[in-house]
């Protein structure tokens, strides 16, 4: 209808044909409109929904990381009883024990040492372990971290490396050392049920370069028997019969007429180099690879009468035969007497 007002208010807003009011200014005063504020729940929850998903595609391709990538040790997978080469397998008893060691105690790996032992051997294994030390390496275990030791163990003894437990040796004949390659060689000779587990424990202890205190550098393991599976480690010399039962010769006198106390081992010919020459070309080391004390060969070349007699000669110390050489040894002549035997 013409003259009719396109309102019902008394006063009209006028139409323009582009609004020339800043639209922020009015959204700053007046606020959204109805329809404003549902798109802008839309947009919202659209873009809530996009975070979301873009987060749920980041964890996906995020995988979980391991501080470590060793497998697990052997002496732990052997007293566990678990693979050591499968770092996915048998995690549910590490587990177990890693957090029985972050609770502070060592019940649980003193257990496990003396069940694979058959026997209570876990006091001298485990002589002189700190529990807050476990306790701290347990949990940078369980928190995937690098364990940091607040010191070195200068001294010897226990201590925490990253991910592990060690021991380092506190001097010559260690009782711990000694204690841990006695164990490795009894696991090898007792344990059917892990065999190939129990050799690589043995085997892995008694390494010249990575064994405990590497003993076997000088301490010999050999076989109790020919052929035998069972090894001993030489840890005195063996008193065994004579291969030259008429030849007497003693270190104790020569060494210290010789002084070898006192003497700078990398002198030429000093000490016991006086007498003792080393050959380059002896295959030593294979003497040691099969434990057979038959197959073992000499650094040293063969002593020789000459090497004697710069001592051994008129005008020095004694030179006469029987001073090294015993001979007639418990005679048994037969003596006959008008036919008869006596």
């Amino acid at each position: 209808m013409t003259g009719v007002p396109t309102c019902a208010l008394p006063i009209c807003l006028p139409e323009f044909p582009e609004p020339g009011i800043d639209r922020e200014s009015v959204l700053d005063a007046c606020g959204p409109t109805p329809d404003e504020i549902e798109k802008l729940i839309e947009r919202n929850e659209e873009r809530l929904a996009a975070e979301e998903a873009e987060r749920e595609e980041e964890e996906e391709e995020e995988e979980y990381e391991s501080v470590s990538d060793e497998e697990k040790s052997i002496v732990g997978a052997y007293l566990l009883d678990v693979t050591a080469d499968d770092p996915d397998a048998d995690t549910e008893p590490m587990q177990e024990l890693i957090l029985a060691m972050a609770d502070g105690g060592v019940d649980l790996l003193a257990e496990s040492v003396d069940e694979r032992a058959g026997e209570a051997v876990s006091g001298g294994l485990l002589a002189g372990l700190n529990l807050e030390v476990v306790k701290r390496v347990a949990c940078a275990w369980a928190a995937n971290l690098e364990y940091e030791s607040p010191a070195e163990a200068s001294m010897g003894g226990w201590y925490g490396d990253t991910l592990e437990l060690r021991y380092r040796p506190k001097g010559h004949a260690d009782t711990v050392a000694k204690a841990w390659i006695e164990f490795g060689l009894g696991a090898a000779q007792t344990d059917d049920d892990s065999g190939e587990r129990a050799v690589a424990l043995r085997d892995s202890l008694i390494d010249a370069k990575e064994g405990v205190g590497a003993c076997t550098k000088c301490h010999a393991v050999s076989q109790v028997d020919p052929g035998s599976d069972a090894l001993v480690v030489e840890w005195r010399a063996r008193h065994v019969e004579r291969s030259r039962p008429h030849h007497l010769f003693l270190h104790d006198i020569h060494l210290r007429l010789l002084a070898a106390r006192e003497t700078n081992l990398v002198e030429a010919d000093a000490g016991c180099r006086r007498c003792h020459v080393l050959d380059a070309g002896a295959d030593f080391a294979s003497g040691f690879a099969d434990f057979d004390t038959m197959s073992y060969k000499s650094n040293f070349k063969a002593i020789t009468k000459d090497t004697c007699v710069d001592c051994h000669s008129e005008g020095n110390v004694g030179e006469s035969c029987q001073m090294c050489h015993d001979y007639h040894r418990a005679p048994s002549f037969q003596i006959m007497i008008s036919g008869n035997e006596q």
